[in-house]
């Protein structure tokens, strides 16, 4: 069986089985990343590559963010600062009429499909 026809076969394009991958050198790229996010805590992996342009270092955003990932030098996320929630207290019971009113607004759906609104007023 021909190599062009094992390739139909598994739905491969030829180009794929003939391509040669070659492994790069990023011990520089790793370093100097690892150095620019000790110094600049709270930079992300664009910002860091920015810097790293300016340096003359210019590499795929595809591979510095991999190897921002790897290094595990993602910025840490702040924790919020929790506020005193209010206390709820029970409302008073009104006393006569007319004192206190509470109103919402109700949708529902007919049968037919067409929804409608109603305010409903409490005394």
């Amino acid at each position: 069986m021909t190599k062009l026809r094992s390739c139909r076969l598994i739905l491969l394009q030829r180009s794929v089985f003939y391509h040669k991958g070659h492994l790069r050198d990023y011990t520089l790229l790793r370093r100097r990343l690892r150095e620019l996010a000790g110094t600049r805590v709270r930079y992300g992996y664009r910002r860091l590559m920015v810097l790293l342009r300016r340096e003359g270092i210019n590499n795929c955003h595809n591979a510095v963010y991999r190897i921002y990932r790897e290094e595990n030098l993602g910025v840490k996320r702040r924790k919020r600062r929790k506020r005193a929630a209010n206390t709820r207290t029970t409302p008073e019971l009104a006393k006569r009429v007319n004192e206190r009113w509470s109103m919402d607004f109700v949708t529902d759906r007919l049968e037919t499909g067409r929804a409608f609104r109603v305010l409903a007023l409490i005394d």
